[in-house]
């Protein structure tokens, strides 16, 4: 990725997906999150949470301890002998505690934690779990490269091995979503009206407005399977209902 992208990730205030060039089209069926129990990852948390669950994900949640000095080990503790080992352990217990003030509801997830350079493992991880999107925060706890992209970040964006999408504000990712949301369940209404008015085509237009936003939504697919039943299509209307039950056990 060039400097035209780093730019834009780094001036623009709301948040912004980087797709990885010649790489297939973008969707989020596994989520890469790294953290480094930062206010602003936990804010690229939180959003990747709500991908995940929006869009039926799979999250993994990656910290990466860091290899530092005895020296800075010994800072960072407070303690000469096993400085090395402690801060490692202070890491590690610091990351669970972070975890336990996150929510994570209707969300698959698991836990990991690396060892070494964090740009370097959260390219490794992206590509071992075959992750469909990284998201993180734009700064961290290593401090800024610039005015607001951290180091890490920009380093992951030029070796980038999937989809990223970098946070700057923890409520920009939740106001999309009450935006869509708000979308949808408008278009919902307008469908349910032109059902209950025997216009059957003109609400399967709509329904599938609500699916292009959300391809998970049950309700949508349900009301396409009734509009199919009202217009004599049994076949179709079939095919809508199973698809209605897979979604509801992928839930």
């Amino acid at each position: 990725m060039g400097p035209v992208a780093e730019e834009v990730l780094e001036r623009a205030p709301q948040p912004v997906l980087a797709v990885r060039p010649g790489g297939p089209t973008p969707r989020f069926k596994k989520v890469l999150c790294p953290v480094d129990q930062s206010a602003t990852s936990r804010q690229g948390l939180l959003n990747a949470s709500r991908l995940a669950r929006v869009f039926g994900g799979h999250l993994v949640v990656l910290t990466v301890v860091p290899a530092v000095s005895w020296l800075s080990a010994a800072v960072a503790t407070g303690q000469l002998a096993g400085a090395t080992t402690e801060y490692e352990s202070k890491w590690r217990s610091e990351f669970e505690q972070f975890l336990q003030e996150i929510p994570f509801p209707e969300v698959k997830w698991e836990r990991e934690v690396r060892q070494g350079a964090p740009d370097q493992q959260i390219i490794a991880a992206a590509r071992e779990h075959q992750a469909d999107l990284i998201v993180m925060g734009a700064t961290g706890r290593t401090g800024l490269a610039r005015v607001l992209l951290g180091s890490v970040t920009r380093r992951v964006l030029q070796q980038l091995p999937c989809s990223l999408l970098a946070v700057k504000q923890d409520d920009m990712v939740e106001e999309l979503f009450r935006g869509s949301l708000d979308d949808i369940n408008r278009i919902m209404g307008e469908a349910r009206g032109l059902l209950t008015g025997g216009a059957y085509d003109a609400a399967k237009a709509k329904f599938r407005q609500v699916l292009a936003r959300n391809p998970f939504h049950v309700g949508a697919v349900e009301g396409l399977a009734e509009a199919h039943e009202q217009f004599g299509n049994r076949e179709e209307a079939d095919y809508y209902r199973g698809r209605a039950e897979k979604l509801r056990r992928q839930v």
